[in-house]
């Protein structure tokens, strides 16, 4: 399975779990302005991160990751 295969978990406003989807799908939906995505930090707090934000977040070791012409954009989970 490619990463962009894999499935991320869509929470509402509310934090409330409500769908799943694909890393494609939601990719596509972080650089339309259409979803946030949540960066995991290692001390146990998570951020919300806009589309362009998360461009520049570097892909960890636990972290998957896309390669562009350009650059590696870290998989959301």
């Amino acid at each position: 399975m490619s990463n962009l295969d894999k499935q991320v978990l869509v929470l509402n406003r509310t934090w409330q779990p409500i769908n799943v989807m694909t890393v494609q799908k939601a990719l596509s939906m972080m650089a339309a302005d259409a979803a946030t995505a949540m960066d995991f930090c290692e001390d146990g707090y998570f951020i919300p991160v806009r589309w362009q934000k998360w461009l520049e977040l570097p892909v960890r070791e636990q972290d998957d990751g896309i390669r562009t012409p350009f650059r590696v954009v870290r998989v959301p989970r």
